[in-house]
């Protein structure tokens, strides 16, 4: 995997405002972020038994790129996020298919079928694959946690948007992340189910999410210039036939 290179000069740049005003909203609970330029930094966190995603390590990912957020409080981690960039030769349904998104486990890492296969048959050039959210077991339920759930993939996806030029960012939620109600925090453009996850036993069921990059960068610019209020979510995520052009 190539490390990404992060930009040195943000100032005055989409990326780098939100940043800072990321900083500026985590430093209201006395937290704060770093980012990292590849996985290392995210396999070092001790996350209480959680299985956390292999595609989101160096030593097992087939990503061509990675990045990782951590948030801090206290002197600890508390908090985590990932994102792996992949590049097809040609549509990332094959690329899951041929090559996996990790090589942890015999293939297929990832099973897709139903409409979620057609959504990743439609998915061509550069592509992101965004989670890894994990928040500290003690610390869920409180305000700064109810922040870091949309914030995290927020800062995430808008990198690799604006940083690796991806043309589509997806994410995949355990069916048991559903049942709680909780996923629409992560800000989708909509979720359906029609994936497994092979890696645990058993495989996990798991629903597929898709941000698209016009969606990402305004919410980028509307946390800049409104603040973290924006990221309470007002609508339950429409079905994802009402936006394949989209995808396309």
């Amino acid at each position: 995997m190539q490390r990404t290179r992060l930009p040195q000069a943000l100032a005055g740049t989409i990326m780098g405002d939100l940043i800072a005003e990321g900083q500026r909203a985590l430093a209201r609970h006395g937290a704060e972020m770093t980012i990292h330029g590849d996985f290392a930094a995210f396999a070092n966190v001790d996350r209480d038994t959680a299985i956390a995603f292999p595609g989101y390590f160096n030593e097992t990912t087939n990503a061509d790129r990675g990045m990782c957020v951590l948030i801090h409080k206290d002197g600890e981690t508390i908090g985590t996020y990932a994102c792996g960039l992949y590049l097809p030769v040609d549509t990332m349904a094959e690329y899951i298919d041929e090559i996996g998104l990790h090589n942890a486990c015999a293939k297929p890492d990832i099973e897709i079928f139903g409409t979620v296969r057609e959504w990743f048959e439609a998915m061509e050039g550069p592509s992101a694959f965004s989670g890894g959210i994990w928040v500290r077991p003690d610390l869920r339920g409180t305000d700064l946690s109810r922040l870091l759930v949309p914030f995290l993939p927020m800062i995430g996806r808008s990198f690799a948007v604006d940083v690796w030029d991806a043309k589509h960012v997806f994410f995949m939620v355990p069916e048991i992340i559903m049942k709680k109600g909780i996923a629409e925090r992560y800000r989708p453009l909509f979720l359906e189910p029609g994936a497994t996850w092979h890696y645990t036993t058993p495989p996990t069921p798991l629903w597929f999410g898709y941000a698209a990059p016009v969606q990402i960068m305004k919410d980028a610019l509307d946390f800049i210039s409104k603040g973290p209020d924006v990221l309470v979510p007002t609508k339950t995520p429409q079905p994802a036939v009402q936006h394949a052009e989209l995808v396309r």
